[in-house]
């Protein structure tokens, strides 16, 4: 199986890397293909709404161009993040954002799970990220196969003595 990473932390060492790292520990490296993509450390711009891609590709030069084939090989897509006011961080919310130039080609079957790392341990901070990866996974046909919200742990310490890490390694030895 071809499966994509997105990250989306500016903290190379920090909560949702370590869920990140503890899933992919319980993935069978043999039976997949991963291919990671770290989006606070790349160069992608956000789309500009300029319909360039109408023309069958993204006319920005980043490393978004990188991506767009991965990303239409893909299986499954794994997003990793901080919950940054309830969503996605900015760097992986601008990936995300620029799906569109590739919109058509998205509508085919793929898998998706989300990890995520909340500083806040209140339940209600997960519901607008919730929303938008279901629609998101509705729009294209997507199945979503499994989420972790790992409340309450803003930093590397509060994650490493949660229940977290080991949910993160049994989901990956599911994949």
């Amino acid at each position: 199986m071809n499966i994509l990473v997105l990250t989306g932390s500016p903290r190379k060492n920090g909560t949702s890397n370590l869920l990140l790292e503890n899933f992919l520990n319980g993935i069978d490296k043999e039976k997949n293909n991963i291919k990671r993509y770290d989006a606070a450390f790349l160069k992608i711009d956000g789309c500009s709404a300029c319909y360039g891609c109408e023309s069958g590709k993204c006319i920005k030069k980043d490393d978004m161009q990188d991506i767009y084939n991965d990303l239409q090989n893909a299986d499954m897509l794994i997003f990793a993040t901080p919950i940054y006011y309830y969503n996605f961080s900015a760097q992986l919310k601008n990936v995300i954002d620029r799906f569109y130039a590739i919109d058509e080609e998205l509508h085919t079957k793929k898998e998706v799970i989300l990890l995520a790392t909340a500083y806040n341990d209140e339940e209600r901070v997960t519901m607008p990220i919730q929303v938008e990866l279901e629609a998101i996974c509705d729009y294209f046909g997507w199945k979503i196969k499994g989420t972790i919200y790992a409340l309450g742990c803003g930093e590397v310490e509060d994650i490493k003595n949660s229940k977290y890490l080991k949910e993160a390694y049994k989901l990956g030895k599911n994949i």
